[in-house]
């Protein structure tokens, strides 16, 4: 499995991929279906699995409560390559990213950069700035932009 620290290091010329997001921490039952789900899909559509994950955790820098982060970057990586995905994108999260509309996380990162196909994430998942996007954005987004939420 590839880990690929920050977008810049991230290959422009990557094909299309099936994409999870999310922290990852703990990699608990409900991690471990979506990363069976993203391996799976990405079988069925023979594209590559991306995981993206933040560093630090989005938490750490909106201030909104502690966290305490139950393993390091390596231990989630050696976790999450137990389930056969091939890579892990880990982006820094800082305050610039956190300014990143929902609509423009959407765009610039899922579609353009990352080239998702197949989208998958948590009931509970939010992104963009003040946690303004949802599952509910995200499946409204997938046939403008042409991918799949799951």
């Amino acid at each position: 499995m590839q880990v690929i620290k920050g977008f810049e290091k991230y290959p422009s010329f990557s094909s299309e991929s099936i994409l999870a997001i999310g922290n990852f921490d703990g990699i608990h039952l409900g991690h471990q279906k979506i990363l069976q789900l993203l391996e799976e899909k990405a079988k069925n559509h023979a594209l590559p699995s991306l995981v993206l994950t933040f560093s630090p955790h989005p938490e750490k820098i909106l201030g909104e409560k502690i966290i305490k982060m139950i393993q390091t970057l390596d231990q989630r990586a050696r976790e999450i390559k137990k389930f056969g995905i091939k890579a892990v994108l880990i982006v820094p999260f800082d305050e610039k990213f956190s300014s990143l509309s929902g609509q423009g996380f959407i765009q610039k990162i899922v579609v353009n950069i990352l080239k998702a196909k197949v989208v998958i994430v948590g009931e509970n998942f939010r992104f963009g700035k003040n946690r303004e996007g949802d599952i509910s954005l995200l499946r409204k987004s997938a046939s403008r932009f042409n991918f799949q939420s799951i």
